[in-house]
């Protein structure tokens, strides 16, 4: 997303209160923006337990990816009607920060999980 971002010259900044100490390859001369508030394996219970932390840290977003919100609830077997709740108080929560955020949903591709987690 970086790389499409740098080469279609969008100015931004990612924002996070983590750091990726990872080394990436810089392009034309430009560094990788290693700010980010990746959760990897989280639920969306504890992202919504972190997110107002998280805002006062780093103050509102203008657009926000959640990488397939509920998936880890999925996996863990946590009822899928609270995982729907979180993933509302968590965009109701982004929305009061900043009404004009983007939030862009990343789809699962496990369709097959997901019916079953409904039933």
């Amino acid at each position: 997303m970086w790389k499409d971002l740098k080469e279609n010259n969008w100015t931004f900044d990612f924002i996070g209160t983590r750091s990726d100490n990872a080394s990436y390859p810089s392009l034309s001369g430009a560094e990788f923006d290693t700010d980010h508030e990746g959760r990897g394996g989280w639920t969306s219970g504890e992202i919504l337990d972190g997110l107002d932390y998280w805002l006062n840290q780093t103050g509102a977003a203008d657009i926000v990816l959640l990488s397939s919100p509920g998936g880890n609830d999925g996996l863990q077997g946590l009822p899928y009607s609270q995982a729907v709740s979180n993933i509302n108080s968590i965009i109701d929560i982004l929305q009061d920060n900043n009404p004009n955020v983007t939030i862009i949903l990343e789809n699962m591709q496990k369709i097959g999980m997901l019916a079953s987690w409904q039933n």
